[in-house]
């Protein structure tokens, strides 16, 4: 990928995450680009090897943090990866498991109380709530707050219920929040690298025309002239590239 053009994006901070895949993609490839040029040392690769920077620090932060398939959008969410940040990890089980985190409590609560019918519900008044029937026995914690007494039942909330209860109503809005933020943080981190990631950009352009040209010559059997210190030019056995490849398409 082109990573001067990346570059530009990120110092000016319009770049988003399919950007820094692209760019994280790109740099996976200098390792085996230094190592292409190791044996040159004169002329002007060795300004080249100079500038080529392997940039493992800003790769690695890349790989960690941004998602193999993110949005084009950078504000709809799903653009971290799983392991980056523990507190976004945990937004998105509870945005996509939250039937399953009530059923762990509720285990937990039965085994806690000792009442085998301990339910957990939920209503738009109270929100979550623990309700456990009257004709049962139980052992109720200290932390247990009555919330409401029914004609066989009462419902009671925790801490832990109504913590619970905020991260699964606000769960998904958070997490989408929190991933921009999070994002955001990266670009800054990847921007103050900008400069050396131009110096980069240019020392690869640099090294794909000497290659391209490279190339050609040993496609088209072109030998370097020598040129001697004369006032006449004298052209030996010459060939014209452009006459040439019209000569023989003739």
């Amino acid at each position: 990928y082109d990573i001067e053009r990346l570059a530009a994006k990120v110092s000016l901070g319009s770049v988003n995450a399919r950007d820094l895949l692209s760019l994280k993609l790109a740099l996976r490839k200098l390792p085996f680009v230094i190592e292409s040029v190791s044996d040159f040392s004169k002329g002007v690769f060795k300004q080249i090897k100079a500038d080529l920077d392997p940039m493992q620090d800003v790769y690695e932060l890349l790989e960690a943090s941004i998602s193999e398939e993110p949005p084009i959008t950078i504000k709809d969410g799903d653009i971290i990866k799983r392991g980056y940040s523990a507190e976004c990890d945990e937004l998105t089980d509870i945005a996509t498991n939250a039937k399953q985190f009530i059923m762990t409590l509720e285990a937990k609560e039965r085994e806690r109380t000792g009442a085998p019918k301990l339910k957990i519900g939920y209503n738009r008044v109270f929100g979550y709530y623990i309700e456990i029937s009257r004709n049962q026995q139980f052992t109720m914690p200290e932390d247990y707050i009555r919330k409401q007494t029914l004609a066989n039942a009462e419902r009671y909330v925790t801490p832990e219920i109504k913590e619970l209860e905020d991260k699964i109503l606000g769960a998904q809005s958070k997490k989408v929040s929190l991933e921009y933020e999070l994002f955001t943080n990266v670009r800054e981190q990847i921007s103050l690298q900008k400069e050396r990631l131009f110096k980069v950009a240019k020392a690869i352009a640099l090294l794909d025309v000497i290659t391209s040209l490279a190339e050609l010559a040993s496609n088209e059997n072109y030998a370097r002239p020598i040129i001697e210190d004369s006032e006449v030019l004298i052209i030996e056995e010459g060939r014209h590239p452009v006459v040439e490849k019209m000569i023989n398409s003739l």
